[in-house]
């Protein structure tokens, strides 16, 4: 991020909730999110990243300024093998669904031509799913 230009703003509550989850799934689902978004960020932009804690789930909203996904792509963004990078494998945003779905949880995306944002929502204790490592 920082040899793009590219901000990263951290927001967590002082005490979040306890959630049963492989850390560096989750880790690496998190990463999957934030290199999508810095490869479509110009220099200036940010990324914000916050934690919202509920009664029954741990809220991870990854959100940036950059350019709008239109409505056709965020239909398909999540299908492995979708890309609209010249490199891209189509991997990163499929693999990032499915960490999440088996650890009993969703991903949601919005876009706008103000913010785009992934939001990754894990259920707290018992409601989460056991992931094998």
């Amino acid at each position: 991020a920082a040899r793009s230009g590219i901000k990263i703003n951290v927001n967590t509550p002082a005490t979040p909730g306890k959630i049963n989850i492989d850390a560096e799934k989750i880790k690496q689902a998190i990463l999957n999110i934030l290199l999508n978004g810095i490869q479509a960020l110009e220099n200036g932009d940010s990324i914000d990243i916050s934690v919202h804690d509920s009664a029954s789930s741990l809220q991870i909203d990854i959100a940036n300024n950059g350019p709008k996904i239109p409505q056709e792509l965020q239909e398909r963004i999540f299908e492995p093998f979708f890309t609209t990078k010249a490199s891209g494998t189509g991997l990163g945003l499929a693999i990032t669904r499915k960490i999440v779905e088996l650890h009993g949880g969703k991903v949601e995306l919005t876009s706008s031509h103000a913010t785009t944002c992934f939001r990754i929502i894990l259920p707290h204790g018992d409601q989460n799913g056991q992931v094998d490592s």
